[in-house]
């Protein structure tokens, strides 16, 4: 039983690393295809308690040349961590704050 509720508690710890981007500091939102929506930073803008999935659950980039909203990315929270390098001209995820 010890070694089940052990085994249990590092899935659990495993499970909640995996929602941040310790390191990069970068959620990036993806769109269902996978593809890059939006990008969020360890900043003011998410504080030190960021959850990636979290925010990009209900993610919205910035406006893009020709649109009146910001469009959603509707990926669930699906995302992926984004290097200092990768985040280079990205768009950034819309603020409504």
């Amino acid at each position: 039983m010890k070694v089940f509720s052990l085994l249990m508690l590092l899935a659990t710890a495993g499970t909640t690393l995996a929602a941040t981007c310790p390191g990069s500091g970068q959620c990036e939102c993806l769109f269902p295809d996978k593809s890059h929506c939006c990008l969020y930073g360890s900043n003011a803008e998410t504080g030190d308690g960021y959850d990636c999935t979290t925010l990009c659950a209900g993610a919205s980039r910035i406006l893009q040349g020709g649109e009146d909203t910001p469009v959603k990315c509707n990926a669930g929270g699906d995302f992926a961590c984004a290097s200092l390098i990768t985040t280079q001209g990205r768009t950034p995820c819309y603020n409504n704050a």
